[in-house]
């Protein structure tokens, strides 16, 4: 196992500059369990080479650096709870589980950035990366305000959004919120997109590459679903029965559920934004469309209806 780890760390220089091999290999000598881990990984179809090392301990980082993710670990799920919620085609296996039984851990976005730098991966596949805790909290929401676009980033600290956005909410539901430190923050303009058509040649777009809604109907990640999920099964039918129809007909009928999300989110942020341009002929048909909502069980319906997703 040290020889073909020596070989492949003496082919490959420019992923540990600076590090010399003897110092790896004494490293690995005194820690059977890691060499272990690492024929492990070898033998499940990867390729582990040193990366880097810490400063502080001493220790030395090993990364999986094949080229394309190995036959035996593709399309896993992430981990048990994300197998938990899937009702039909359940992946055989689970990343997080794969990679503990090998005493390994997933790399997270930032280590899996720094090593794309170190080479080309991935270009045929995909990986999986851990997912902070904080990004898996049941409470986690994302919370947006309308800003002028000549605003920054900079311009909104956590505490000042927050304020502003319990300045904007009813005063009963403004104390119930529960405020904590912001993972992202960025302004995005209020624009729509639609490729049209999502096929050109053997070329199929799906998601953000075909449709893009402003963030006031929420349709951008259902949009995507509904996509993939016609994709798939049409894609199911050419290949196992030959039968071409399903991608004959993907655009238009991807396009048909598509549009009606625009839509909605069209006439969501029609009625729910201001604009600067706005006159108050146009305020009053904003208020007069909410009045409709609010009084109507019909208008009311067909929003809930749009607003949970069409079915697909």
């Amino acid at each position: 196992m040290l020889q073909c780890l020596k070989r492949r760390f003496e082919k490959h220089v420019q992923r540990h500059k600076g590090i010399a091999w003897a110092d790896v290999q004494a490293r690995l000598d005194g820690n059977p369990k890691a060499l272990e881990s690492l024929r492990r990984m070898e033998d499940s179809g990867g390729e582990p080479d040193v990366i880097g090392q810490d400063k502080a301990t001493g220790r030395f980082t090993f990364c999986d650096c094949a080229a394309e993710s190995p036959s035996g670990r593709r399309s896993p799920c992430c981990d048990q709870e994300a197998l938990g919620v899937r009702n039909e085609h359940k992946p055989q296996g689970r990343a997080v589980e794969m990679a503990a039984a090998m005493g390994m851990q997933l790399l997270i976005e930032e280590q899996y950035r720094a090593l794309q730098r170190l080479g080309e991966f991935d270009a045929k596949t995909s990986s999986w990366v851990s997912t902070p805790a904080q990004l898996r909290l049941q409470v986690l929401s994302r919370c947006c305000i309308q800003v002028p676009l000549s605003d920054s980033v900079e311009d909104w600290s956590d505490d000042a959004f927050w304020a502003e956005l319990k300045r904007r909410l009813p005063t009963e539901v403004a104390g119930t919120q529960i405020t904590g430190p912001s993972i992202e923050k960025r302004i995005a303009p209020l624009r729509s997109f639609v490729a049209e058509p999502m096929r050109w040649g053997n070329l199929f777009l799906a998601g953000d590459a075909a449709h893009i809604v402003p963030p006031t109907g929420a349709r951008g990640l259902n949009s995507a679903a509904s996509d993939i999920y016609y994709l798939y099964h049409a894609m199911l039918a050419h290949y196992q029965r030959g039968d071409a129809s399903g991608l004959d007909g993907h655009s238009a009928k991807a396009l048909a559920r598509v549009w009606k999300a625009q839509r909605l989110s069209w006439w969501m942020t029609t009625v729910l934004h201001g604009f600067p341009d706005s006159i108050e002929y146009d305020q009053r048909l904003q208020q007069t469309e909410l009045e409709d909502l609010f009084s109507s069980d019909a208008a009311q319906r067909s929003l809930a209806e749009n607003y949970v997703g069409l079915p697909f």
